[in-house]
């Protein structure tokens, strides 16, 4: 591999680390949101499809 294919290589690297923690975050929000929903109303959570 030359210099070029490295440099594409580690810019695709970066995209997809940056998507891998855009994604935890937003599944971390989801699991609070979750459990809020959770201390509000226990039996409302057995209605939702998981």
């Amino acid at each position: 591999m030359d210099y070029y294919s490295y440099q594409q290589l580690i810019f695709q690297i970066q995209w997809l680390l940056e998507k891998t923690l855009l994604l935890d975050d937003r599944l971390s929000q989801l699991q609070s949101d979750i459990d809020n929903i959770k201390q509000r109303n226990p039996t409302s959570i057995d209605r939702i499809p998981f």
